[in-house]
């Protein structure tokens, strides 16, 4: 699916990947970043141990980690700090589907 901006997104369901708006969802803000951004996620059940990857346009990975998520709205800051300038991508994986999130971080000068 598409949201207002143009953005891709896929959302991910207790029962398999669908490719529309759903009651699953990932956004980051600010967004373009600076140091840092907040993960906004809205999930119908909870996900325990969550993995998180965050690729840079060429798909190097450059940072990973696992977290565990709420059911309803839950959040959390990403420290961007170390990152050059660039388009990024968030990636939550599950073992029902994944949710990804464009990222442009701007280095602090």
């Amino acid at each position: 699916g598409q949201d207002r901006t143009g953005e891709i997104y896929t959302f991910f369901t207790g029962i398999g990947a669908v490719d529309e708006p759903g009651t699953n969802g990932l956004t980051v803000a600010p967004n373009p970043a600076v140091g840092h951004t907040r993960v906004n996620l809205t999930m119908q059940e909870p996900l325990l141990n969550a993995e998180f990857v965050l690729r840079d346009v060429a798909g190097r990975t450059m940072r990973t980690f696992r977290r565990d998520l709420i059911a309803g709205e839950d959040s959390f800051t990403l420290d961007l700090n170390g990152l050059a300038s660039g388009p990024y991508t968030l990636e939550v994986i599950a073992p029902t589907g994944r949710m990804t999130q464009r990222l442009v971080v701007n280095a602090p000068k």
